[in-house]
C-alpha cells in the first residue's frame, strides 16, 4: 500500500500530517489563513488527514480489518436443518422469577423452510440436507488466519464464500455446485 499522507512541519515549527506530493502547502497554506496563531490544532482539514494517516499506520502495521459483513446485517448460510438449534418460543422465567411465557421449542424457520412445498409433511426426512438459510450476524470472530462469521439462527461458523454469503444468489450458486460434486 501507497501511503497517501506524510508527516510535515507547519509555519509554527509543528509537525503535522499533510497530502503526500499534492503539489502545495494544503497544512501550511490552510493554517496561515487560520485567524489567529493557533496552527493545525483544530483544523477540520488537518482532523481528516490525521484520521487517514491513523488508518495508514494501523494498515501498514497488519491492523487494520476490513470486515465483510456488520453486526445485524442479513447473510445466506449454507446449512443443514439438523444443525439448526430449535429455540424457545417465550422465556422461562419472568422478572420477578415467577414462571416465564414459554410454551415449548420451534424450529426458527418454521414459517419459511425452504424444503416447505405443497408435499411437506414433517422435516425428519431432511434433517441432513443442505438448503440455504436467511439469518442475521450475531458476531465476527477474528483468528490467526481468518475471519468467521457466527449467524444468529443457524448454528454455523464459518467464513463468508464457504457457507456464509451476502447474497441468495451466491449461496444458491454455490450449494448447486456442492451438488454437483455430489452426484457426480
Amino acid at each position: 500500500m501507497e501511503r497517501l499522507t506524510e508527516k510535515v512541519f507547519a509555519f509554527n515549527g509543528t509537525s503535522c500530517m499533510q497530502i503526500k506530493d499534492c503539489g502545495n502547502d494544503t497544512c501550511d497554506e490552510t493554517c496561515r489563513n487560520r485567524t489567529g496563531n493557533e496552527g493545525c490544532e483544530g483544523c477540520p482539514i488537518q482532523i481528516a488527514i490525521d484520521k487517514l494517516a491513523e488508518y495508514e499506520d494501523l494498515e501498514e502495521q497488519g491492523r487494520l480489518l476490513k470486515l465483510p459483513v456488520a453486526v445485524g446485517d442479513t447473510v445466506y448460510v449454507l446449512a443443514e436443518c439438523e444443525n439448526i438449534p430449535t429455540q424457545l418460543d417465550g422465556t422461562l422465567y419472568g422478572a420477578n422469577g415467577e414462571p416465564g411465557t414459554a410454551t415449548g421449542y420451534y424450529c426458527p424457520y418454521e414459517d419459511n423452510c425452504p424444503f416447505d412445498d405443497e408435499d411437506f409433511e414433517n422435516c425428519e426426512k431432511f434433517k441432513d440436507k443442505t438448503a440455504v438459510f436467511e439469518d442475521t450476524v450475531l458476531f465476527i470472530a477474528c483468528y490467526e488466519n481468518e475471519m468467521c462469521v457466527v449467524t444468529e439462527k443457524c448454528a454455523v461458523h464459518s467464513t463468508v464464500g464457504l457457507r456464509i454469503f451476502l447474497t441468495r444468489q451466491e449461496a444458491e450458486d454455490k450449494l448447486a455446485e456442492m451438488e454437483g460434486k455430489n452426484g457426480d
